[in-house]
């Protein structure tokens, strides 16, 4: 399985969680004398699989981020920064907005507002970011469709059993 895969099947997952919560809450509580729409212990085991399922995949990705070496750095390095940039971005594009105040002041004596900063610098700044946010992200994923996934599947894998204290290094 490639990595690009891996990463659609774990959003998958997410979005299946998400949805056996929302028909777990419909069936958890019913008027007396009600059935619940759907069997709780029947969503419950299927949910415990299924978290079961992401948390090798997760651990799988994880590892292959690590073990991927792209131009010297492991690919969870790649990761971080095309992250960091979009935090950075998210950050100065927020700052741009709180520098634009809307002329609300009836009479001269009113509270005046001016910006110290020069907005027009940083939104050019948070434009250069997205770019660069967009080449490394095209860049990360034409890699994840060339890497296999870390790890042989093997039937344990198809349904593995979720412990408490579990981690990793079994994948």
């Amino acid at each position: 399985m490639k990595l690009a895969e891996a990463l659609v099947r774990r959003a998958d997952l997410q979005q299946r969680i998400h949805e056996l919560e929302h028909r777990l809450n419909l069936s958890a509580l019913v008027q007396m004398g009600d059935n619940p729409p759907e069997d709780p212990e029947e969503l419950l085991r299927e949910m415990k699989n299924t978290f079961s399922e992401l948390q090798t995949l997760i651990c799988r990705i994880d590892q292959t981020n690590a073990a991927t070496i792209i131009e010297g750095e492991p690919l969870y390095n790649w990761l971080t920064k095309r992250n960091l940039v979009k935090e950075q971005r998210r950050v100065l594009l927020q700052l741009v907005n709180r520098t634009v105040v809307t002329p609300s002041r009836m009479t001269k004596s009113e509270i005046r507002f001016v910006s110290t900063i020069k907005a027009s610098r940083l939104q050019k700044e948070a434009e250069d970011l997205a770019a660069t946010y967009r080449r490394l992200d095209l860049y990360i994923q034409a890699i994840n469709w060339e890497i296999e996934l870390v790890g042989e599947e093997s039937p344990e894998e198809a349904k593995p059993e979720l412990l408490p204290d579990s981690n990793c290094s079994g994948a």
